[in-house]
């Protein structure tokens, strides 16, 4: 037998089996054996009629099925078979791991592209919003640049009433010292009666002063109040932080100006009663002695109280200076501010046309690829 070929018989149970594979192991033990006699044998037997006993055992009737003795080549497997199929699953996972890392780069991509869309976007509406807002910049800077005029004039008016205030002030001064000179030297009595209509006639000039006065302060009152209406104006437009300052000022100026009002009602006050103490001195004359030595007890808290005056009328001038020095400071900070809103609009325009130059770039490569 050709030992490239082997029989494979499957394992059955029972005697009869057994006995039978016993026999052809033994007939293949001594063909193995007996090779070239038995061929001689079968030579010369073959011709006749003789049959050996092991072709009577195969060519014997048996109740085994012939599909249990199968002939099949003999297969020999390689060695490196494990190895083999070791690379075909690591190429396996490697074709797989590469689709993946496709997939996801593929995802990222158009990911990337949506934000950029996106951020392109809201860019492009900031954009819109700046230069919507830069067309009403020149008219708010014109309407600015009126009421600052406006205000600079307002100004020069109020310093030019300060110091007809001031005047005033100082003529009413020398009316006291006139006053206070000629009670010193007249001490007869004809002479105070004679004091006493200079008197009356100069109080007279103080109440028609203090009127004045009273008109003039009423003027800047009213002054005040169309700087208040300017201030309300420029609180519409887009300079509210300027405006909270010169509200704050005006509103200072405006309590300082009440303050002086409230004195000036005082003194007016003041000069009617001495107008009644002069009446009152006309009728009885010993009461005016006392009365005089009352008034110029007085007359050194007018003194202070003018004083005060003159004091509050610089402090107002100065207050004035110095809210025209900051309202051209905050015009000058405004023109800048815009200045470089406008170079951030700019920008903003370089860096939104750099992006939508990278997105078109971005966006050609996958298609090319693809």
């Amino acid at each position: 037998m050709d030992s490239s070929h082997h029989v494979t018989v499957p394992l059955r149970y029972g005697i009869k089996k057994m006995r039978k594979r016993r026999d052809l192991d033994a007939l293949l033990a001594q063909s193995h054996q007996k090779t070239g006699t038995l061929r001689r044998c079968n030579a010369t037997r073959v011709g006749g009629s003789g049959v050996y006993s092991q072709d009577k055992l195969l060519n014997a009737a048996s109740t085994d099925d012939q599909e249990d003795y199968n002939w099949q080549p003999k297969v020999k497997q390689p060695s490196h078979h494990c190895g083999h199929n070791k690379q075909t699953i690591l190429r396996l996972y490697i074709i797989i791991l590469f689709i993946v890392i496709l997939m996801i780069f593929v995802g990222f991509t158009y990911w990337l592209n949506f934000n950029l869309q996106q951020q392109i976007y809201e860019y492009r509406q900031k954009v819109e919003q700046v230069s919507a807002t830069s067309q009403l910049l020149p008219d708010t800077l014109q309407a600015w640049h009126e009421t600052s005029t406006a205000l600079i004039k307002n100004q020069s008016l109020i310093v030019s009433k300060i110091s007809d205030l001031q005047h005033s002030v100082q003529e009413l001064w020398k009316n006291f010292t006139e006053y206070r000179l000629s009670m010193e030297a007249q001490k007869s009595y004809e002479k105070e009666e004679k004091l006493v209509a200079d008197f009356g006639a100069k109080i007279e000039a103080i109440a028609t002063d203090v009127e004045s006065m009273k008109d003039r302060y009423n003027g800047i009152s009213q002054k005040q109040e169309n700087l208040q209406t300017v201030f309300n104006n420029l609180k519409a437009s887009n300079v509210s932080f300027i405006n909270d300052t010169l509200t704050q000022k005006s509103i200072m100026m405006q309590e300082e100006l009440v303050k002086h009002k409230n004195k000036l009602d005082e003194l007016f006050d003041r000069s009617a009663n001495i107008t009644s103490h002069v009446t009152s001195l006309e009728n009885s004359w010993p009461e005016y002695k006392q009365k005089v030595l009352n008034f110029s007890n007085i007359i050194p808290r007018l003194e202070k109280e003018i004083t005060k005056l003159n004091g509050n009328s610089q402090k107002l001038d100065v207050t004035l200076q110095n809210i025209c020095k900051e309202c051209q400071n905050s015009y000058i900070e405004t023109l800048q501010r815009q200045q470089r809103q406008q170079h951030n609009i700019n920008d903003n325009n370089n860096f939104v046309e750099t992006i939508a130059i990278k997105t078109t770039t971005s966006t050609l490569r996958p298609e090319s690829t693809v």
